[in-house]
């Protein structure tokens, strides 16, 4: 962004979740503000705004995905 800097989360998941995100946000919220971050950012599957959703984040935008299929159309 030309005038924010964000920490990106690019991939979150793993087993027994509710017991290390507590943590892991108060140890990211801490790291990206030592490091004048304005926010923490991440993509992923709409389960998760559930599971964030007392934390703070809030869901921007959606991503859609269509799977490769044969579309009859000749290159």
């Amino acid at each position: 962004y030309p005038r924010k800097k964000y920490l990106d989360l690019t991939f979150v998941g793993g087993e027994e979740g509710l017991t290390w995100k507590d943590p892991m946000l108060k140890m990211l919220q801490h790291w990206a503000r030592d490091t004048e971050c304005d926010g923490i950012e991440s993509i992923g599957r709409l389960g998760w705004a559930k599971i964030f959703k007392n934390d703070g984040y809030k869901p921007l935008w959606q991503k859609f995905e269509l799977p490769a299929a044969d579309s009859g159309l000749e290159a």
